[in-house]
């Protein structure tokens, strides 16, 4: 049992606070890259159905989740159960922000955009760029990120030109 390897002040722990929270959001979506779902706005009746990577099937948060009172838009899971639907169990709220950095296996076009064109950020001493990734095999739209500029030519290009 796992309560046995456990000190036994264990129950005593304080709850994460909201930085502790995030880095464990962020390390289920680095190990569950592949168990993305989102919620799906075109559909309004009844309990809000996702969209996962692998299925065409509308998937739902399992009736027992807490995570069913306050649906997040994106989520990662640790299983589908099928019964009279599916259902996703071990429910987890992501924020589609982190997945350029922490799936960036699963993103496409990672290009910078030409608006706004990069620009330089004299505090991190770096050329900074929008991307607009889109991420998965069915190629959902990630909200665009700044990040610093890609090693390459059009970095070379652009740090002339800023100069």
């Amino acid at each position: 049992r796992l309560s046995a390897s456990l000190p036994r002040d264990w129950k005593k722990l304080p709850p994460p606070n909201g930085k502790q929270e995030t880095l464990l959001r962020q390390v289920l979506l680095a190990g569950l890259v592949d168990r993305v779902a989102k919620r799906d706005t075109e559909i309004r009746n009844g309990p809000p159905a996702y969209q996962t990577l692998w299925t065409e099937d509308r998937v739902f948060i399992h009736q027992h989740s807490c995570m069913r009172a306050e649906p997040p838009p994106w989520v990662v899971y640790l299983e589908l159960s099928a019964s009279s639907r599916v259902y996703m169990k071990g429910v987890s709220p992501i924020s589609p922000h982190w997945l350029p950095t922490l799936a960036l296996s699963m993103c496409d076009r990672m290009s910078p955009l030409s608006d706004p064109p990069p620009r330089y950020d004299a505090d991190a001493d770096d050329i900074m760029c929008v991307i607009s990734p889109i991420f998965g095999p069915v190629n959902w739209e990630v909200p665009p990120k700044t990040v610093s500029m890609p090693q390459g030519s059009d970095r070379t290009k652009h740090f002339a030109k800023l100069l």
